[in-house]
């Protein structure tokens, strides 16, 4: 195997940060021992990379690009995120003419996932590869209608945006026609979207993978009658954390449960507000955002279901986050949620255009688990073998291959 020079923008790249960040630090700091890195990454990533290499010499080069954020203009339109994002990636590109290219044997634009903004790492005369990218998705038609009037007028928006997206941004399609037969999917959805509209074929890479080494002495009894659930994620309208306040509402009333919820974001009052309509508060534990990853963990450990309510995720490392910790997942069965859960790993939720359909069949999963002890604890150890087969050490022996093939081209 040959070690090989690389260049990689990888905007979200933080070691003690989740989500797109903690991708991009997983997928970076796992390829230093096989390759030479340069990296360029938004600057606020800095403290925390100093602080994990603590003073001891980094094998990656790191060159820090500073983004200037417009906060308010971003709460009042959204998809305002993308016009300061784009000058980031401008930043980032100039920042190549401080490389010296010719030692250079590929480039690769890992992350934001978002096809809508490729960077220009595409531009340069080195072999290119792309992804794992998403966002090549629509709100679920069958969804956006019953999730209340703020995520139908945003769903609406979405889907309209994202289609102009397709037909009109220029810089995507040359950067996909650069990377060829290198390009990454980051589920499924977004692979056959892909090849519809862009008529290019993809390599499925989901980008979630498990951490840490797997515990199969997952306990199989519980110690009290008491059922404990899991949500966790950003308080926003598209994660649909009402659906299942809406679906445990209609449990039966001899059932002992208790919801763990963590995360916070603009949606948490109103969530709150609504399991105290449905009186079920005393059963709802909001913890808010937790900056210990430990933290997290001990809350998972000591449930039983993970509740995931999302109706739109590309990439949910929850998922893969709680499989890790034996705990099988109820969810629609959409986007990159159906690429992780099965019924051997969980439930999923075919979505109606009924919400009132969609909440029964929940309450209804839900409570399949709760009554089948031995049907629960099936689930729980086939995720743990799953994230077993699933860990990040794969994920990179599958990228070092196509990095191979490609400078092998």
């Amino acid at each position: 195997m040959k070690r090989l020079n690389i260049l990689i923008s990888a905007y979200a790249c933080n070691p003690y940060k989740g989500s797109e960040n903690q991708v991009g630090w997983n997928i970076v700091y796992r390829l230093s021992k096989i390759h030479n890195l340069t990296v360029i990454t938004e600057y606020s990533n800095k403290k925390n990379i100093d602080i994990f290499f603590n003073k001891k010499k980094s094998k990656i080069k790191f060159h820090f690009v500073k983004r200037k954020r417009c906060s308010f203009i971003e709460k009042l339109w959204p998809p305002s995120y993308y016009w300061t994002y784009k000058t980031w990636q401008k930043k980032a590109f100039k920042i190549t003419t401080e490389i010296d290219l010719k030692k250079i044997d590929l480039c690769h634009q890992l992350n934001m996932i978002g096809l809508r903004e490729p960077g220009y790492l595409w531009k340069l005369n080195i072999p290119f590869i792309y992804g794992p990218v998403g966002g090549l998705s629509f709100y679920s038609k069958k969804l956006m209608f019953n999730s209340g009037l703020n995520i139908f007028i945003y769903s609406f928006f979405y889907n309209l945006i994202r289609f102009f997206d397709i037909k009109l941004n220029i810089r995507s399609k040359l950067a996909l026609k650069k990377a060829g037969n290198f390009i990454l999917a980051a589920n499924s959805v977004t692979q056959k979207n892909l090849n519809r509209y862009f008529q290019v074929k993809s390599k499925l890479f989901i980008p979630v993978a498990s951490e840490k080494r797997i515990d199969f002495n997952k306990k199989n009894k519980r110690l009290n009658k008491q059922i404990n659930l899991f949500w966790g994620g950003l308080h926003i309208p598209r994660k649909s954390l009402n659906i299942g306040l809406d679906a445990l509402s209609k449990l039966p009333k001899n059932i002992d449960w208790k919801l763990h919820i963590t995360g916070k974001g603009k949606m948490t009052s109103k969530w709150k507000q609504i399991s105290i309509k449905k009186n079920i508060d005393k059963k709802c534990n909001f913890y808010g955002y937790l900056k210990n990853k430990e933290d997290l963990s001990k809350i998972m450990r000591k449930c039983d279901i993970h509740l995931f309510t999302s109706i739109k995720e590309d990439t949910p490392a929850i998922i893969m986050e709680t499989m890790t910790l034996g705990l099988p997942t109820i969810c629609f069965d959409l986007y990159g949620a159906k690429d992780l859960v099965n019924n051997k790993r969980g439930i999923k939720i075919i979505p109606s255009t009924h919400n009132e359909k969609n909440i029964i069949n929940l309450k209804n999963a839900i409570l399949r688990l709760i009554k089948s002890d031995k049907k629960r604890h099936l689930l729980a150890n086939n995720c743990l073998t799953f994230a077993k087969h699933n860990s990040w050490d794969k994920r990179i022996t599958q990228l070092n291959l196509y990095y191979q093939k490609l400078n092998e081209r």
